[in-house]
């Protein structure tokens, strides 16, 4: 049986060094995160929260781009809020989820 992928993405904008964007999905692992801002020198912290306001996933003080895979995957089901906070300088960041049905 073949997997399906499905991908999340966009791009935000942080003002006063924020941002966030809500990412929707339904009994999904998530096996990327990839978070590319304007610069490649911007620093920034995110954070990915549940519906519960549990935070399932903090990154502090990257630096350009970041790029993770998750082998096993990260379990997602319903609404999540990704944050982008602390950034040194006000730009796009472009962002990538992908996903595969489990």
């Amino acid at each position: 049986m073949a997997i399906l992928v499905h991908e999340q993405h966009a791009t935000i904008t942080t003002a006063a060094g924020a941002a966030s964007a809500n990412i929707k999905t339904k009994n999904n692992i998530c096996g990327q995160i990839l978070i590319i801002p304007t610069t490649a020198t911007t620093t920034y912290d995110f954070t990915l929260t549940d519906i519960y306001s549990t935070v399932v996933l903090r990154e502090e003080d990257i630096q350009g781009e970041y790029s993770r895979f998750f082998g096993e995957g990260l379990l997602t089901y319903g609404n999540w809020t990704f944050d982008i906070t602390g950034a040194t300088a006000d730009e796009d960041f472009q962002y990538l989820f992908t996903f595969r049905e489990q």
